[in-house]
């Protein structure tokens, strides 16, 4: 099979992007965007191309697939212990470092999964200190992996359950817990269940983390979440009912309460 018919295959399955099938080439068999333009026919590994397109056309995740992907400046490796990075994941991100200048600051990514979030920060921030905490253990081993891979020696992962046993103190805690009412059909079968789900509601994450909330910010400490846009009410009232600071909704790209932000 060539790059330019493996390219060609990728496109003519359901779902998958030009962004998509150039990943696939540039993790899978090192040919870049430039690259498959130049030479169209390079021959790939006939076996391991076709076991890639079997894969995809079964339905696999393309960033499964390929192992690894981009976000916000860094490579992350993902894996199916793990929550595949979304595009408004990154879009918090980014407006958290246009925000802020972090450096010197203290950075907790509570529920950190992949390390997306704690990755892109500590290399835009070489000065901050930055600790990934999560639950499950493959996802913690992973995250440390994309550390090492990043080159990044200011962050560190943990295993935590939501802000329980939390003794530091941090200027920014920025979170995407799971929020997705429990049986709610989802983008993809293959991500796992505990990223994902969040209770009846999709609110049991939050109603975890905001009472023990205060104790870990610092003063003049922000806390930033991504939230299911029609929770933003919902997410109003706890955070009235647990005395936080007023919630201030940040708009996505899309025009919905897709963030909320506490400024202690």
């Amino acid at each position: 099979m060539t790059a330019k018919s493996f390219y060609e295959a990728c496109l003519s399955l359901p779902g998958l992007t030009q962004a998509d099938a150039f990943e696939l080439l540039k993790y899978c068999f090192a040919i870049s965007k430039e690259n498959l333009w130049l030479y169209p026919q390079r021959q790939l590994p006939d076996k391991k191309s076709r076991e890639i397109i079997t894969r995809l056309s079964k339905g696999e995740p393309s960033a499964y697939v390929a192992g690894r992907m981009e976000f916000a400046d860094v490579t992350v490796l993902v894996a199916p212990s793990v929550l595949i990075p979304r595009p408004e994941t990154e879009e918090l991100t980014i407006k958290l470092m246009e925000e802020f200048d972090l450096n010197g600051k203290a950075v907790l990514d509570l529920c950190t999964g992949s390390g997306c979030i704690a990755l892109a920060l500590a290399k835009r921030f070489p000065k901050a200190t930055v600790v990934g905490k999560d639950i499950s253990d493959e996802a913690l081993a992973l995250a440390f992996k994309s550390g090492v891979l990043n080159g990044l020696a200011n962050v560190s992962f943990s295993k935590q359950d939501f802000l329980n046993g939390e003794t530091g103190r941090y200027d920014l805690l920025v979170c995407n817990p799971p929020y997705i009412p429990q049986g709610e059909k989802t983008e993809t079968k293959d991500e796992p269940e505990q990223a994902l789900f969040s209770g009846k509601d999709g609110l049991d994450s939050y109603k975890a983390i905001f009472p023990k909330m205060r104790s870990t910010m610092k003063l003049h400490g922000v806390a930033a979440f991504e939230i299911d846009p029609k929770n933003a009410m919902k997410i109003e009232g706890l955070a009235k009912a647990f005395r936080l600071p007023q919630p201030v909704f940040v708009l996505d790209l899309e025009g919905k309460k897709r963030f909320v932000k506490f400024y202690f």
